[in-house]
């Protein structure tokens, strides 16, 4: 237990995975499980988005410390700077004003976990070879599939024991598909793309898993599912467009691609209405094929009326109307009071017009924006931590070795877009995605060796974490 990692993977590092000892991958696996499955944890706590990864990053962190190896990436230090920020607001807020000690709470956790799990994830993954990740993702599709068992065969309490606010009847519904261990339906979807994107990175995209990962989507039946392939094909199309300036050449392979994609849109957006209603037809959930349907039809104003799509969206309008009404703001969980909507209403009301041509505002105490969020409650200073935070994830996917530069920009560009919309900012996968993302990027990292490159490295006898070395 000697040999814990002396610095995050970096510019300019490699780690290599013989000196591990088996309690530190398995540690290493258990965290990548429980980021994977966000929702897992103790039902009693007052959140949809349990501790249990951040528990677990807070204690290998906490080895690190007591051996005086931790060292912060520069990946993670616009994350700290935001937990600093955080801190003195807390402070601030709870000695001279009343938003609710709760609600600073929770809003706190968020910034104060998101750099701890950042720097575990950079320690620990480059412990793991690429079947050793992929396989803690398998276990968590598993597990999400046994949530979907549960869910069919009435036995609602046992989820109940470990996922908040799972209030679902024991079958299917008639309006909704299956939950399994997740907060709601629409959030299978989200987190089947962080599975995807590690598979991705790790090169273990397989077909059964691709499979797998869609059924696990079809069977929460919600319109999330097809938001979320947009995401992924925006995102995609952007690594192609940044290869192309990268490398200044056209790839053959990513044409096909976006043009099988674009075939796939254009025949649902053509037939649309036959597939809903032989879908529903035969029993499947309403909910998710009636939204989309509605949105193909009415286009953006069904988007402003419907709740579900809004709330995931809110945050990022919000977002950009504190830049406007109240830039210099500096309040955690500033959300969380009522008097909160008047600071931002005159630009929130004209962005829903404008967009979604809607009056209808919607306001929630904890908005789904990663780093929206940084924006809502500091202002100008968010915005720029946020930035960089882009910027720097960016920057290391271009700089990627070729064979992993593609991946890793599409990997990049759909976390990107997530980090604004949809998930908030205590959702571990996001850290777990942006370490993985970062250590692909290493040339000699790990990740990307085969296995004979792991065995012509040898292995070691240290009772912990690799060493990492510098090139």
């Amino acid at each position: 237990m000697d040999s814990l990692a002396t610095a995050p993977v970096g510019a300019g590092e490699s780690a290599t995975t013989g000196s591990a000892s088996p309690w530190v991958k398995r540690v290493a696996q258990a965290g990548i499980f429980f980021a994977a499955m966000p929702y897992i944890g103790v039902a009693a706590l007052p959140s949809d988005t349990q501790p249990v990864a951040f528990v677990i990053a807070a204690i290998g962190v906490a080895l690190l410390l007591a051996r005086s190896r931790l060292h912060i990436s520069p990946l993670a230090w616009p994350l700290v700077v935001m937990a600093l920020l955080a801190t003195v607001s807390f402070v601030l807020r709870g000695a001279f004003e009343d938003p609710g000690f709760i609600w600073l709470v929770r809003s706190y956790y968020g910034y104060a976990s998101a750099p701890i799990i950042v720097t575990f994830f950079l320690y620990y993954l480059p412990v793991l070879r690429k079947e050793e990740i992929a396989r803690a993702i398998d276990i968590a599709l598993v597990v999400a599939f046994i949530g979907f068992l549960l869910n069919a065969f009435g036995q609602t309490e046992v989820v109940q024991h470990v996922v908040n606010r799972a209030l679902f009847p024991g079958r299917v519904m008639a309006a909704r598909g299956l939950p399994g261990f997740f907060a709601e339906p629409s959030r299978v979807s989200e987190q089947m793309a962080i599975f995807f994107f590690c598979y991705c990175l790790t090169g273990r995209l397989t077909t059964p898993r691709v499979v797998g990962l869609v059924v696990a989507s079809l069977l929460a039946a919600a319109g999330q599912m097809f938001v979320i392939f947009a995401h992924i094909v925006l995102a995609y199309g952007g690594a192609a467009a940044l290869l192309v300036v990268i490398r200044r050449v056209l790839s053959l392979r990513a044409v096909t691609r976006l043009v099988l994609a674009g075939v796939v849109v254009a025949g649902f957006l053509s037939f649309h209405e036959l597939i809903a209603a032989d879908l529903i037809r035969l029993g499947f959930p309403t909910r998710g094929i009636t939204a989309i349907s509605r949105i193909v039809r009415d286009g953006r104003r069904y988007i402003g009326q419907d709740t579900g799509m809004m709330d995931k969206v809110a945050g990022t309008l919000q977002a950009a109307a504190t830049l406007v009404d109240n830039p210099v703001t500096f309040k955690l969980a500033a959300a969380a009071k009522d008097e909160y909507a008047a600071t931002v209403t005159p630009t929130y009301s004209w962005l829903m017009r404008v967009l979604f041509e809607s009056d209808t505002l919607r306001f929630q105490r904890r908005p789904n924006s990663a780093l929206g969020i940084w924006i809502i409650e500091f202002g100008v200073i968010g915005l720029v931590a946020a930035l960089a935070f882009v910027w720097l994830l960016l920057r290391r996917a271009a700089r990627a070795p070729r064979a992993a530069q593609l991946p890793v920009l599409w990997a990049t560009l759909f976390l990107i877009q997530v980090l604004f919309i949809k998930l908030s900012l205590a959702n571990p996968s996001l850290w777990l995605l942006s370490a993985l993302i970062w250590v692909s990027a290493v040339s000699g990292s790990s990740l990307r060796l085969r296995p004979s490159d792991r065995r012509s490295r040898g292995t070691g006898r240290g009772g912990g974490a690799p060493r990492q070395t510098n090139k």
